[in-house]
This record gives C-alpha cells, sequence and structure tokens, in this order.
C-alpha cells in the first residue's frame, strides 16, 4: 500500500509542477475576481515559488515513501 501511495503523491507533484503557469493565471484571477487586484508581479512570482516547491516536495516525499526511507 506505500508503494501505491507513494507513486501517487510523486504523481501528483509532478502535475502540480507540470501546472504551475495554469495555477497561477488561475490564482490571479481569482485574487482579481475578490479584491479587485492580481497583486502584480510579485504574486506571480510568489504563486509560482510556492506551486514548484510544494510540487517538488511531493515528488520527492513519494518517492521516499515508496521505497521506505520515510514513513
Amino acid at each position: 500500500m506505500s508503494i501505491a501511495v507513494g507513486i501517487f503523491l510523486a504523481v501528483f507533484g509532478t502535475a502540480l509542477v507540470l501546472l504551475v503557469p495554469r495555477l497561477s493565471r488561475a490564482s490571479d484571477a481569482s485574487s482579481k475576481e475578490m479584491f479587485g487586484t492580481t497583486g502584480g508581479k510579485p504574486m506571480r512570482v510568489w504563486n509560482r515559488t510556492i506551486f514548484t516547491t510544494v510540487g517538488i516536495a511531493l515528488v520527492v516525499f513519494g518517492i521516499l515513501y515508496a521505497i521506505g526511507v520515510v514513513g
């Protein structure tokens, strides 16, 4: 079971990293709709950084979990 969960986390993290541009644009659009402003370039950089970091962390953790190093 841990192998399946690890693979799922790795695939989900990879998808997150691959979809960073789309997620960043969606976050901008959501901020514009809710608050009337996108936050500008610093917010776009922040969104890309967070989505990329979380995605890479999920990939690494998923691989380590699948091979039994963690968990």
